[in-house]
């Protein structure tokens, strides 16, 4: 957000944000951050995965509390291991949500309140397919490109691009919401390593 928006959302909303040193940043200065908010106020984290996790990590190699924990941690830009959650889970105390989004096309999916395991694609936002090798749409659990429609662009539209990369497509959640799902998102295209058996690895 640009610097005039960040103010009017500090003024009207009392929100404030910190844009942190990523892998720089150590647990003396998380803990010298939390000191300068009151410690009832609300706050999340959001961030690279890696960066989090590395927090996350000495955080819990030092086995000690901090001033307050926050209400969720938001993940995007990364793959979300589901080891790397369990320790952001255990170091912040709270839910991590996944965030899927890129450049071209923002707010694809994001993990369901719900049901953790799957991501709920945001339908109304963008059509997007998980489809295989031979362009057929992948089954639950099946593996392969994401090819997405956006519904939102109306100077440049992108219609069944191949965003570069690849995902496991998911079952109808059992929430209820009915909106597609993903199990995960596995990374991108330019990461995958083909062996010469013809298998291919993230």
């Amino acid at each position: 957000a640009s610097p005039f928006r960040q103010l009017a959302r500090r003024i009207l909303f009392g929100e404030q944000s910190l844009n942190l040193p990523a892998n720089e940043l150590t647990t003396t200065q998380f803990r010298a951050l939390l000191r300068r908010f009151p410690r009832r106020r609300r706050y999340f984290i959001r961030g690279y995965p890696s960066a989090i996790t590395h927090l996350a990590a000495q955080l819990c190699d030092e086995g000690t509390t901090v001033r307050s924990y926050p209400t969720v941690v938001i993940s995007y830009a990364e793959t979300l291991t589901p080891t790397n959650a369990a320790t952001i889970r255990q170091a912040f105390r709270c839910e991590v949500v996944n965030y899927y989004s890129s450049w071209e096309v923002p707010q694809m999916a994001q993990t369901c309140p719900d049901n953790p395991e799957l991501l709920h694609v945001n339908s109304e936002r963008v059509l997007l397919r998980v489809v295989r090798p031979d362009g057929g749409l992948a089954s639950p659990g099946e593996s392969g490109r994401v090819v997405v429609t956006d519904l939102g662009n109306y100077v440049m539209p992108l219609i069944n691009y191949f965003i570069g990369d690849h995902a496991i497509a998911g079952p109808p959640c059992p929430c209820g919401r009915g909106f597609p799902t993903l199990v995960s998102v596995e990374g991108r295209s330019i990461e995958i390593i083909q062996t010469p058996q013809g298998r291919q690895i993230n």
